[in-house]
């Protein structure tokens, strides 16, 4: 007599999430005033998350919204947003925040961040607001990152923008769990929530208030705010 085996649903209690591989280094700024040109060397941070199923081995992952080349946000173009899937910035404009997530793969190092020119107060800064950073560390586990960059002053970082960003674990044996991938209120940290079928919604709108996005992960029953308060 063959018994059957309930399905597993994963959720946010039955997945792990974990913090590992941080890295932090200058990034360099150029400015320009009357008569002055000088660099100075402002701080990045990365902040690896690594999502895997509990039960059984994780066999695949699909994600849904996200920027797939670093020219579909619709506000910026750069190869170096590639998998962004926020745009934000935090402490009032003293720090620009992108949020990543990267296809389940071999450990690679992509250049993630953007170039930026800002003028202000007569004085124009050109940005290397990016880094050479080191994702997918881990075997059968979805890599997110929160990479920020700090700026010793206020400053316009240009429009910010998200996608309402989603993924589904498949384990080896086909039991899934589908979840959203968010932000904080403050920018500053990085969410995971439980979340309907992703391919059942549209996801890939950067123009959506970004009151939706956080909303998704609100709702829902369990959301794991992973990050600490830098």
């Amino acid at each position: 007599m063959l018994t059957g085996i309930e399905p597993i649903v994963y959720t946010t209690d039955t997945i792990s999430i974990e913090r590992d591989y941080t890295s932090n280094g200058p990034y360099k700024v150029t400015y320009t005033t009357v008569g002055t040109t000088g660099s100075v060397a402002e701080p990045w941070g990365q902040q690896n998350y690594f999502a895997t199923t509990k039960a059984h081995t994780l066999l695949k992952v699909d994600i849904y919204g996200y920027d797939a080349t670093g020219s579909l946000n619709g506000y910026e173009k750069d190869a170096k947003l590639a998998n962004c899937y926020a745009y934000q910035v935090e402490n009032s404009g003293q720090c620009l925040s992108l949020f990543y997530t990267w296809s389940c793969d071999t450990e690679t190092t992509p250049s993630a961040g953007i170039n930026v020119t800002v003028t202000a107060q007569l004085v124009t800064y050109s940005i290397a607001s990016y880094a050479t950073i080191t994702v997918n560390q881990k075997k059968n586990a979805l890599c997110l990152t929160h990479l920020t960059f700090d700026f010793f002053t206020a400053i316009n970082w240009g429009d910010l923008w998200h996608y309402n960003c989603g993924f589904k674990l498949y384990d080896i044996y086909g039991n899934t769990g589908t979840f959203s991938a968010g932000f904080s209120y403050d920018r500053s940290l990085l969410v995971i929530g439980n979340a309907n079928n992703p391919s059942d919604r549209t996801y890939g709108s950067s123009t959506a208030p970004i009151q939706d996005s956080l909303q998704l992960v609100r709702v829902t029953k369990s959301a794991v705010v992973v990050g600490t308060k830098r």
